[in-house]
């Protein structure tokens, strides 16, 4: 009897050690985010701002960008940020196209709005998430009250 509860705490503890490290990895969310469509894109652009509208989306070089605001804006507010106009609510998604495909560059935004995203999906405990057999590199960069996501995967493995 004491053999069975020690074998069953034992797996208790190895089945934390082992999932603790990946809580906060969504590698699906991940991979899909490095070889999208364009349609992919604006799904991956709101996933990590939840509940944001996208006001905006333009093609820039290489790069396609959405703008999103979130659902408390007035209309006169909405209004300026679709216009153009200086728009702190702002955050933005950037995707790099080759061809067909869209690859997320980075996500710009209010840290209060970007860290629990990164939480959940990418890292719960670094400010970095590599997988080197995956080649996935993403980092967090706070500054000040605003933060990056920026997708690093496309670096040559020399950086790894």
């Amino acid at each position: 009897m004491n053999l069975t509860i020690l074998s069953f705490k034992m797996l208790i503890l190895f089945s934390l050690a082992v999932s603790v490290p990946y809580f906060g990895q969504n590698i699906q969310w991940m991979e899909s985010a490095n070889k999208s469509t364009a349609d992919q894109s604006k799904v991956i652009a709101g996933s990590v701002f939840p509940n944001y509208k996208i006001i905006d989306e333009y093609k820039e070089g290489m790069h396609y960008v959405y703008k999103l605001v979130p659902p408390t804006l007035s209309q006169d507010q909405l209004q300026d940020c679709a216009n153009g106009n200086n728009c702190p609510e702002s955050v933005s998604v950037s995707f790099k196209v080759t061809g067909d495909q869209y690859s997320f560059e980075y996500a710009k935004g209010s840290s209060k709005v970007l860290m629990p995203f990164w939480s959940a999906s990418i890292s719960s405990n670094s400010d970095s998430y590599k997988n080197r057999d995956l080649k996935l590199w993403y980092n967090f960069t706070n500054v000040g009250n605003k933060s990056i996501i920026s997708n690093e995967s496309w670096r040559s493995s020399d950086d790894w």
